[in-house]
């Protein structure tokens, strides 16, 4: 289309909208099935009816700043074949995007969306929702993102509608959220990410893994990933759905463990808690935890030397060597009972004199009984209260 076509079609477009719009007879102001070539700028208006675009294609970028629709509008079935970016625009009633298909970037900041469907839309590339309020009904179901490349971003959203919002058959790992309550924002039968390694089975947001929000690094994002995973947590726990809660109680902890960067290596509470239990929501590795520190503990005394107290001198002393001897299995089975059960005497806090064994003393060497009985004490009971927090927030849900 040459220029001045073009800017007859403007005229007559304008025109259009303006006759309809001064028609005390209608109470619709029709567009539906245009091909727009040319750019669509729509700035500092004010629609009074409710506008019917729908089954339009649009060839050149789609701009709108500070426009009111004051009935509503109607966009289903468009083609939106480069950028689209509307800033400050009001939805007053209900605006339908059902089925478009974004094939560019595609930009909502500042919006107010008074109920709003996005129904089987298609975000070719990356779909941005900046800072958008929305109330009432609004559907993100069924949104399809195709291609690599393709992500919807919710960044700053205030989602006001006390689940009215619903995210179903999503695939949520082409879905990011930052500093957006999703407390009670709906979620059914949707995808979300899972990490590789370690905990492949966890539901997860991409952002943990991912950066893909104002320019700041992984790190420094971790602590607002944090809150959306403490606003899913609270969302599932609501809805009786504890299973999802406690991943995202998994992920809320592992943010805050990753947030510590190089220091996450260094054995802190939280490392600890971490590895012994999955931050209390994997009981069977806080059980296995346990039997590990034990197993270490009696075979620590084993390889040191027992020998029996005063009181059981008919016991033999226990003292093996760093060799395999399968001829001395039995032998070494039934003595490892044995000094399981001064472990856990030494757990019980037996009295020394009471106990059946004590430990063999080497003044040669720095590392002694009553040295590995302390840090054996502190360990296991550690690990025994991460079982017992397991064990009660499994039964407390």
């Amino acid at each position: 289309m040459n220029r001045k076509n073009n800017d007859l079609f403007k005229s007559e477009f304008s025109n259009l909208i303006t006759s309809q719009e001064n028609d005390a007879m209608a109470n619709i102001i029709h567009l539906e099935g245009i091909n727009f070539s040319d750019n669509f700028i729509l700035k500092d208006q004010i629609f009074r009816k409710k506008v019917l675009i729908s089954n339009s294609v649009f060839y050149s970028d789609v701009s709108m700043t500070r426009v009111t629709f004051e009935k509503g509008v109607n966009f289903k079935h468009c083609d939106f074949k480069q950028t689209v970016n509307l800033t400050r625009v009001k939805f007053l009633k209900f605006a339908e995007f059902g089925e478009c298909i974004f094939h560019n970037l595609t930009v909502f900041q500042n919006i107010t969306f008074n109920g709003t469907s996005f129904h089987n839309a298609v975000f070719k590339k990356r779909g941005e929702f900046n800072r958008c309020s929305f109330s009432n009904y609004t559907s993100f179901r069924n949104i399809k993102t195709p291609n690599k490349s393709s992500l919807i971003s919710f960044y700053y959203n205030g989602f006001t509608n006390n689940r009215n919002t619903e995210f179903e058959y999503n695939d949520m790992s082409k879905v990011s959220f930052i500093r957006s309550d999703l407390t009670y924002v709906k979620f059914d039968d949707v995808k979300w990410h899972k990490p590789k390694w370690p905990s492949a089975k966890r539901n997860c947001l991409i952002n943990e893994f991912v950066n893909y929000s104002n320019g700041k690094s992984l790190q420094e994002n971790l602590g607002m990933v944090k809150e959306q995973y403490q606003s899913l947590k609270m969302n599932f726990e609501e809805n009786r759905n504890f299973a999802m809660a406690g991943d995202f109680h998994y992920g809320e902890m592992e943010c805050q463990r990753k947030a510590a960067g190089f220091f996450r290596f260094l054995p802190t509470l939280t490392t600890i808690y971490w590895a012994s239990s999955g931050y209390g929501e994997k009981i069977n590795r806080a059980v296995s935890t346990l039997c590990i520190l034990l197993a270490i503990w009696v075979i620590s005394h084993m390889f040191l030397g027992l020998r029996p107290n005063s009181l059981n001198a008919y016991y033999e002393a226990i003292n093996y060597e760093f060799k395999f001897d399968l001829t001395k299995t039995n032998a070494f089975a039934k003595d490892s009972i044995k000094t399981l059960i001064y472990v856990l005497e030494v757990l019980l806090r037996e009295e020394k004199p009471n106990r059946v064994f004590s430990p063999v003393t080497n003044p040669d060497s720095w590392l002694n009984g009553d040295l590995i009985n302390s840090i054996g004490f502190i360990l296991v009971y550690l690990q025994a209260v991460f079982l017992g927090l397991a064990v009660k927030r499994k039964f407390r849900r």
